[in-house]
């Protein structure tokens, strides 16, 4: 379905009928946590905790990424395909901030085990 009285977006992103508001809500949250991310990741490209840091900074531009195309389209196609995609990236997020926190607090990696149990848990997200 497509809403006839709306226009389409432009690159899936900029349109006329969202406000103005929710571009300078996004797209600074998303530049500014791949720059951070990127920053970080770069200052010491050894440390595990920067690369799970990361993960984190990169799951959530995918995630406002995302959340861009479903405010902003007026397809019904193509919010659909996007939303199957929200939970899977939410999934990433959570999981990301339990693996650092998890590693901050332990100052060791998760055994195998840990990441197994974790990995067997979100599969029915995944599939």
């Amino acid at each position: 379905m497509i809403c006839p009285t709306y226009a389409a977006p432009l690159y899936f992103f900029f349109s006329t009928q969202v406000p103005p508001l929710f571009y300078y809500s996004h797209i600074p949250s998303m530049l500014v946590s791949i720059a951070l991310g990127v920053f970080v990741l770069l200052n010491n490209k050894g440390n595990l905790l920067n690369k799970i840091f990361f993960c984190i900074t990169a799951s959530f531009a995918l995630w406002v990424l995302t959340d861009m195309v479903l405010w902003t389209n007026n397809s019904s196609d193509i919010i659909i395909y996007m939303w199957s995609f929200t939970d899977i990236i939410s999934a990433s997020i959570f999981t990301f901030c339990l693996y650092f926190i998890y590693v901050f607090c332990t100052k060791r990696d998760a055994s195998f085990k840990a990441k197994l149990i974790v990995a067997v848990s979100l599969l029915p997200v995944f599939i």
